[in-house]
């Protein structure tokens, strides 16, 4: 908040002195509106505002160039915050548990193993407690799944390297699952934010594709393995090993047992997934390239596009280079957009995807380069009905999925949605083209609003079903970020399905165009760094918030074969449907609260809980099928 409330600026001055007070609700900051300026002629596009700021730190003078445009100035909101801290001081989450009794096989190994939900975190300093100890491990999961299945060592002594192999897993009939189905990561701490001021968090953020760690004394590390199983996995019991080897200790396995069940999974008709406004292919608008830097720009984006598919999205939103550009010949540049077609084609998406192309109509929000301040009415909304027939046409030879449009983001002010309309007029000219946007304005002309967790429209209690002549998406952001993954498993799980919603997504997953710095350090810059992946050669790097938005995603197709299975056998055996969809709105009536109470720590929805719920999916499915 700010004080005193009201503030006077002398004429013909810059300089505003105020004091910012600690605030208990986020996001809250001073904002500037230009209004007169922005039509006096003698007023060039910019001003030079000076801002003496003290926030509890010794004084701080950062000067700001704000530019004056518009009516209500949206676009200098994001520029004014408190200088970044000069150090940073840490945070510790967790208190240290009380150290355990060692048996002579602990002391002899050098180390004890034990195993918690891969949504409660493990430090480095975590000392396990005497019911997180393990003698085996074991994983449940259906068929064409992905199941996370975390273990860490508490070392004794200095384990020096460490390595950790998964034997092929012998199951029914002969059959395995191989090794190479299983997936092994060492999870890192990152230096992540922990609030405005100048606090972080030593955090597990990063799944670093290793499969061994250098494991000093007292330094717990954690090891995620992620199992797939593929339609073709006969269900049963597969049974094999865990091998910890180790520089200074004789080696030992830990026996693991993979429980595959009679269930397939599939994606929930009428649900679409994807990260919002993603930047893959981008980099190929540059025309110093050679045909070799192309392929490896398109190889990496279409690995990116497999980890998409292999989280549960069904389609992609891809956005454009951040200017317009024309070849030699008078076409349009859109190499990236070719890309995107033939890499959506490749991995397999057959959904609808998305196209952003708000910078190329000089729409985007005036901090961002192909902003608002240069739209011209006469030329921009032609060329954005321009852009959807080449784009239709470049898809239809290119053989690709179903195209839908994005012409402009976050249209919420006057100005903004008035262009908003123009570009739906435009665009509604081009026959079969299908509008998605971050509004609810357009009547009949848009196909699909995006609404922010901010405008969300939710359901009443005992509401089941949404009633709108569009569909309806959502897009949380915060899922990126949050230190609770459940949350993010929560958001793209129970809470799409409770909420009816015909689509689920959130910006900016793991580029380096999301970065203020080198990726892997968040106090590098003025602002933290916004991941849900880090990039990486080979692709991407996960975050244990990407495997929960995974999880999350499972858990309603696991919803989703319970009520396929309601539907088939309502007629043959009406009471017990009838039971298990009780138990379905019992889960629903659990999703009515305030989804905002979780982002930072479980509150009601415990790791517990899901496995409670998913367990009892389970046991209905199992129990209608026999």
């Amino acid at each position: 908040m700010i004080s005193p409330p009201g503030l006077a600026i002398q004429k013909g001055e810059n300089r505003l002195n105020f004091i910012l007070k600690p605030n208990a609700k986020p996001g809250k900051g001073l904002r500037i509106y230009s209004t007169k300026n922005s039509t006096d002629p003698n007023i060039n596009e910019a001003v030079r505002i000076t801002l003496n700021v003290n926030s509890g730190m010794p004084l701080k003078q950062t000067a700001f160039t704000i530019p004056v445009w518009g009516e209500e100035g949206e676009h200098i909101s994001s520029k004014l915050s408190i200088p970044g801290p000069d150090n940073f001081s840490q945070e510790i989450p967790e208190k240290a548990q009380q150290p355990f009794p060692l048996n002579n096989d602990d002391i002899e190994k050098g180390y004890v193993v034990f195993s918690r939900d891969f949504q409660r975190y493990v430090y480095p300093w975590t000392i396990p407690a005497q019911e997180d100890l393990v003698k085996s491990l074991d994983v449940r999961m259906g068929q064409n799944d992905f199941e996370p299945l975390t273990f860490s060592i508490y070392p004794i002594r200095d384990l020096g390297d460490v390595k950790v192999s998964v034997s092929d897993l012998g199951g029914p009939g002969d059959k395995t699952i191989s090794s190479e189905n299983v997936r092994i990561h060492v999870v890192k701490t990152l230096k992540k934010r922990s609030g405005s001021g100048g606090e972080y968090r030593l955090t597990p953020r990063l799944l670093d594709r290793a499969n061994r760690s250098n494991i000093p004394i007292s330094y717990t590390t954690r090891f995620w393995l992620t199992f797939h199983t593929d339609t073709t996995t006969l269900p049963g019991k597969y049974s094999g090993s865990v091998r910890i080897d180790s520089d200074n200790k004789k080696s030992s396995t830990i026996p693991l047992t993979v429980e595959v069940l009679p269930i397939i999974l599939e994606p929930v008709p009428g649900i679409e997934y994807s990260m919002c406004m993603s930047y893959e292919f981008f980099e190929l608008e540059s025309k110093g390239w050679t045909a070799q830097e192309k392929e490896k720009i398109y190889r990496d984006g279409v690995n990116v596009f497999r980890d998409y598919k292999n989280h549960g999205m069904n389609t992609v939103d891809v956005t454009t280079p951040y200017y317009f550009q024309w070849n030699k010949d008078g076409t349009p540049r859109m190499e990236h957009f070719k890309a995107m077609i033939s890499g959506a084609k490749e991995v397999g998406f057959s959904d609808p995807i998305y196209w952003y192309f708000g910078h190329y109509v000089q729409v985007a929000k005036g901090q961002h380069p192909g902003n608002v301040r240069t739209y011209d009415p006469k030329v921009h909304p032609k060329r954005a009905k321009f852009l959807v027939e080449t784009a239709l046409k470049l898809n239809r030879e290119l053989g690709g999925p179903p195209l839908r449009f994005m012409p402009i983001d976050e249209p919420r002010i006057a100005s903004r949605k008035k262009i908003t309309m123009d570009l739906f007029k435009e665009i509604k000219k081009v026959p079969g083209a299908k509008i998605m946007c971050t509004t609810d304005i357009g009547g009949e002309m848009l196909d699909i609003e995006n609404n922010s967790q901010q405008d969300r429209k939710p359901l009443a209690p005992g509401e089941k079903e949404r009633m709108s002549d569009r569909k309806v998406w959502e897009y949380n952001n915060t899922a990126i970020q949050s230190y609770n993954p459940a949350y993010s498993r929560y958001i793209y799980g129970y809470y799409t399905w409770r909420q009816d919603l015909d689509g689920m997504n959130s910006w900016g997953p793991g580029t380096t165009e999301n970065s203020r710095g080198n990726p892997f350090e968040d106090l590098d810059s003025k602002y933290g760094d916004y991941f849900i992946f880090f990039p990486h050669v080979g692709g991407p790097l996960p975050t244990p918030n990407w495997e929960a938005l995974r999880e999350g995603i499972d858990d309603i197709r696991y919803i989703y074969q319970l009520e396929k299975i309601c539907s088939q056998k309502s007629a043959e055996r009406p009471e017990e449907v009838a039971m298990a969809e009780l138990f379905l709105d019992k889960v629903r009536h659990m999703c009515d609260f305030d989804e905002r109470t979780i982002i930072n720590d479980f509150g009601d929805w415990t790791p517990e809980r899901f496995d409670s719920i998913r367990n009892q999916v389970i046991s209905w499915i199992t129990k209608l099928n026999n």
